[in-house]
């Protein structure tokens, strides 16, 4: 119709040419032939609603049946043109035409332009007599703002769309919008308010009948509740049966997908390759009935999934024969490389360490900015299997580089850090670097420790593992006694030579001896202190726990929230490990830790509690010092003995103050109180405690002696309730 319609100066352009004609008396009739054509023209300049409707149905999907940038630069200058054709009469469907070219400008990246169409929806459906159809931008609104990552505005206008949208008969789109909401939500980690809209959704979805809505809804939603694999496996039977009932190929092998990977979660492999084998006879059955190889694509991934559960059972020639007969019809570097991965896989499972190390460094240098965030992680395991290989050929510090390359990453699962430093402390041992070989050995037992308490083997190894440490320690000391030793020796020969002043200095050797005797008493004392505290520190308990919170968010597949509770967690490990090796740390450096450690709990205890820091003004948190590893134990203790066993929430504040030219550190928490709580604790609970304030207490009068301190600490009970604890630097 668009074609058909003159533009105003084509139809002036006709009747000049009639009238001159007609004037010249060449030709009356051709003339109104002129006239009459122009008017017809001027007839269709003005469309009808029902043409400007069509149009826009059309171009919608003729755009959906194609892919190709071109053609929507096409379906652009469509609509442009038809807002020439006095869309201004129907102001509802020119808010349209303008919602529909920000979609189009969205696909060809152009936002600014984008942007501005979206605008001037909004600015026209503002109007009172339209409001009705506001819900159309809110929407879009809401799209636009998840684009740039905006969550809380994202909130905000699916809020406003549901609204909209529930004073309306369209029962699918406010499905559709409440999906959207449902996701924003689960970005943001709120998972209970995304749970609760999901269910909404499969309700409204269920009662109008709009099974597609029902299984979207109920597939996210089961997605969301992965951790919980019972629930879970309840909705993606159901929308596997559902798929499978309605005869939909493409529904029946991603729910075939879906339910393969509910039981990868669980560690039920076998049952996963059930799943793909039924994927991949429903494909070949499809294909077979027509005259394309619709699936050929998904058929080749499909195999790659299937070889990876082999490769998990340990099946590694099932596992190599499918990969060689899986070619892909198209080029596709992520599947190409996928399957490389899964190639060095299969040859490290075979013994075949050339081939595997092969294939790894192939992932490594061509891959890493293909394959996905999941697969990503895994690459950092792989930098084990080449250092071990460099390794064992005795290639020491191109093996070295590699573990450092992988160190480096915080993805790095615990059993391969583990295996990484074992291996970076037997090369530095081998290379005469004892004491970077006893930091490597700690490093490992401290990993070591957490992965125990994960897997619940126990604490046999992590002794063993202290007991490594300690003998290794023994045999430093021993040589720096030797040291010491042979220097007092070298010394006293030559005081021999001055034998009219051997007396003299016998006493004074004697003194000196003395002095230095208490000075190296005193540092092993504080050692000692350290230790303790340390191992008090690192609680493979409080491990335990912080990982079971970063492994539930990953497997919810949150990769924010477990990356954000990741770094939280290798923060605080890395802070107290090198916290330890100093008696005296920056205060801004001390309440980072703190910080770190407390959001850590707090995710542990489901929020129970909150906290505030207060700094009074004039205070340089980053030249004041205070003693290290003296006020975690005190947060620990408010947090598990006096907020936890309260019935509401819990608040801990950090004061730091100035009082009398000193610096007063105060944790200050509303909880139960040492009576109830010395009442309530279990015996072990009560000795751990004790040794805990004992050993910061022993720490504090070693410092005191060793630098000349009067430093202070003291336990109060809180004015009203809860405890206090007061350190004055």
């Amino acid at each position: 119709m668009n074609k058909l319609a003159l533009r105003i100066d084509d139809i002036v352009y006709l009747w000049l040419i009639g009238f001159t004609i007609m004037f010249q008396n060449k030709s009356f009739i051709l003339s109104i032939l002129f006239i009459c054509f122009s008017l017809v023209g001027l007839a269709e300049t003005n469309w009808s609603k029902h043409q400007f409707e069509k149009l826009l149905i059309d171009t919608k999907k003729t755009e959906k049946e194609k892919d190709s940038l071109p053609g929507t630069n096409e379906s652009i200058e469509v609509l442009k043109n038809a807002l020439n054709n006095g869309i201004e009469k129907f102001p509802e469907l020119q808010a349209d035409y303008f919602l529909a070219l920000q979609m189009f400008y969205l696909k060809i990246g152009d936002k600014a332009t984008r942007d501005y169409y979206l605008e001037k929806a909004g600015k026209l459906l503002d109007q009172p007599h339209l409001r009705k159809s506001l819900w159309k931008y809110h929407l879009e609104k809401g799209h636009a703002v998840i684009d740039i990552q905006n969550y809380d505005a994202a909130k905000k206008y699916y809020l406003l769309a549901i609204d909209g949208l529930s004073e309306t008969d369209n029962k699918e789109q406010l499905v559709s919008t409440m999906l959207s909401l449902a996701t924003s939500l689960k970005i943001q980690n709120s998972d209970d308010s995304s749970i609760l809209l999901y269910k909404k959704a499969i309700q409204l979805a269920e009662k109008y009948g709009m099974q597609d809505k029902t299984l979207i809804s109920k597939s996210r939603l089961g997605n969301l509740l992965h951790n919980n694999n019972k629930v879970a496996a309840e909705y993606f039977h159901d929308i596997y049966t559902q798929s499978k009932a309605m005869g939909d190929t493409r529904k029946h092998v991603v729910n075939c997908i879906d339910m393969a990977k509910l039981y990868i979660v669980s560690g039920e492999h076998k049952k996963a390759i059930e799943y793909y084998d039924e994927a991949i006879m429903v494909a070949n059955k499809a294909d077979e009935q027509s005259s394309t190889s619709k699936f050929a694509s998904a058929k080749s991934r499909l195999n790659l999934l299937k070889a990876e559960q082999l490769i998990a059972l340990r099946r590694y020639v099932e596992a190599n024969s499918l990969l060689d007969e899986t070619e892909f019809p198209l080029l596709n570097q992520y599947s190409d490389c996928y399957k490389k991965l899964l190639k060095g896989k299969v040859y490290r499972g075979l013994g075949k360490k050339k081939q595997s190390i092969k294939a790894f460094r192939y992932v490594i240098n061509h891959c890493k900015t293909v394959l996905d965030e999941k697969v990503h992680k895994e690459l950092n395991t792989i930098y084990f299997d080449i250092a071990n290989y460099l390794y064992s050929v005795e290639n020491l510090n191109a093996a070295l580089d590699t573990i450092n390359i992988g160190l480096k990453s915080d993805n790095l699962d615990l059993k391969t850090r583990v295996d990484c430093y074992d291996i970076k402390s037997k090369i530095h041992e081998q290379q005469g670097n004892y004491k970077l070989s006893l930091i490597a050995l700690q490093q490992k037992n401290v990993f070591l420790d957490s992965l125990i308490g994960l897997n619940s083997i126990g604490t046999y190894l992590t002794e063993q593992a202290n007991l490594e440490v300690f003998k290794k320690e023994k045999e430093i000391e021993k040589l720096e006694v030797q040291k010491f030793a042979m220097q007092n020796e070298t010394r006293q020969n030559r005081n021999i030579i001055f034998g009219l002043l051997l007396g003299i200095l016998a006493l004074a050797i004697g003194s000196w001896f003395y002095s230095r005797h208490r000075k190296v008493a005193l540092e092993k004392d504080l050692a000692e202190v350290k230790q303790n505290l340390l191992r008090i520190q690192i609680n493979p308990h409080f491990i335990f726990n912080a990982l079971n919170s970063i492994q539930s968010s990953f497997l919810m597949d949150d990769q924010e929230k477990t990356l954000h509770l990741f770094n939280k967690f290798s923060n605080l490990m890395r802070q107290i490990l090198e916290n330890s090796n100093n008696s005296f740390i920056p205060l801004n450096e001390e309440l980072e830790l703190l910080i770190n450690y407390m959001e850590l709990e707090k995710v542990r205890s489901n929020n129970k509690f909150d906290y505030e820091v207060e700094i009074d003004e004039g205070i340089d948190i980053y030249n004041e010092e205070i003693p290290s590893m003296v006020l975690q134990i005190f947060v620990e203790n408010s947090i598990w003995h006096g907020v936890i066993p309260k019935e509401d929430r819990g608040l801990i504040k950090l004061k730091v103050a100035k009082e009398n030219n000193n610096i007063k550190i105060s944790v200050v928490d509303d909880g139960v109180g040492r009576t109830f709580s010395i009442k309530h604790k279990s015996k072990d609970q009560q000795r751990k405690n004790s040794l805990g304030t004992k050993l910061v207490a022993q720490r504090i009068d070693l410092l005191n002696r060793k630098f000349g301190k009067k430093l202070q600490l003291d336990i109060l009970d809180g004015p009203s309730e809860g405890t206090v604890v007061e350190l004055v630097i």
